[in-house]
């Protein structure tokens, strides 16, 4: 008995040694330079050169992966302004131990001038994922993607927490839920369509989305404060192939009258949009959306199924 636990004792030893000096290898010998330039190389490759991505300071971060002490992204979409953003302390690593298991998981995370963003994705058969995403406290101005979308500048702060389980082969197993808050959300001050719009304040949003038997749900939307009373509702059929999704949703805005009485040339504006969208008996005027992911098709009337405010 005694012969055979030390039989056990030595092969245990020479494991704990061979891994230990397989990370030692790794740590003088992984590639960091290498690895940052394959990647700069493929983000350019797979958007088509519309985005790049510049790592400095570049080292070896926990065997595996590489860590930078900024990277720089830039965006050059055709019929947009230039963007360019800073990511402090970035870091990206293939975990070691889902490999055993013949699975892909890769960590990253990263600082900017106002937040942090935490990942994981692990990839498994046939393009399944399990993703874990955390962001905190994330400003949503810089950089002013949302200002190229909307026209109009748009501040506030971003808390995120996802957890879920990808499945394209069967969507009907994919599992998953989405908590969001957006705070000191406010839009404005800028032109959209010749119209003059101030700053206006929409307050917290609180968002949550649940993903079961091929559907995404809106199980809650609230939202305190602002001077524009705004509702989310709906759900998104899953496809196979994400972006294929089909959407069914409505948004539901209503301006404050004091706000109204104070922009007398949104006022105006808000009285015309009856033309081509409905209001419900609450004064909500309703914008429902259909079509796919890729290609949103913006309806007019009354959305079908709408939760009351």
């Amino acid at each position: 008995m005694l012969k055979k636990w030390r039989r056990i004792l030595i092969i245990g030893g020479y494991v704990i040694f061979a891994g230990f000096s397989l990370l030692l290898a790794l740590s003088y010998t992984f590639p960091a330079d290498v690895v940052s330039q394959r990647l700069e190389n493929e983000v350019q490759k797979i958007t088509n050169g519309q985005y790049a991505i510049q790592f400095n300071n570049v080292s070896t971060y926990r065997f595996s992966g590489i860590h930078a002490k900024t990277a720089i992204i830039r965006s050059t979409q055709p019929g947009n302004q230039p963007l360019k953003m800073q990511l402090n302390d970035f870091h990206i690593r293939v975990q070691l131990l889902p490999l055993i298991l013949f699975r892909l998981a890769i960590a990253s995370g990263f600082d900017i001038e106002q937040g942090e963003l935490d990942f994981q994705v692990e990839m498994q058969n046939s393009g399944a994922m399990d993703i874990n995403m955390d962001v905190d406290d994330l400003s949503i101005s810089s950089p002013p993607i949302l200002l190229q979308q909307f026209g109009l500048p748009v501040i506030g702060y971003l808390n995120l927490r996802t957890d879920i389980k990808w499945r394209p082969f069967d969507v009907k197993q994919t599992k998953g839920v989405l908590n969001l808050k957006l705070d000191k959300v406010a839009i404005g001050p800028g032109k959209v369509s010749g119209l003059t719009v101030p700053t206006t304040t929409i307050g917290t949003i609180k968002l949550n989305l649940t993903a079961n038997d091929g559907i995404i749900k809106v199980a809650s939307f609230q939202q305190e404060g602002g001077q524009v009373q705004i509702n989310l509702d709906g759900n998104i059929k899953l496809k196979t192939k994400f972006n294929l999704s089909n959407l069914d949703l409505c948004i539901k805005i209503k301006p404050d009258q004091s706000y109204l009485n104070k922009n007398p040339n949104i006022a105006t504006a808000w009285e015309l949009s009856a033309a081509k969208f409905r209001k419900d008996p609450k004064g909500f005027l309703h914008i429902p959306y259909g079509g796919t992911i890729n290609r949103p098709i913006k309806g007019t009337g009354l959305c079908k199924v709408t939760k009351d405010l």
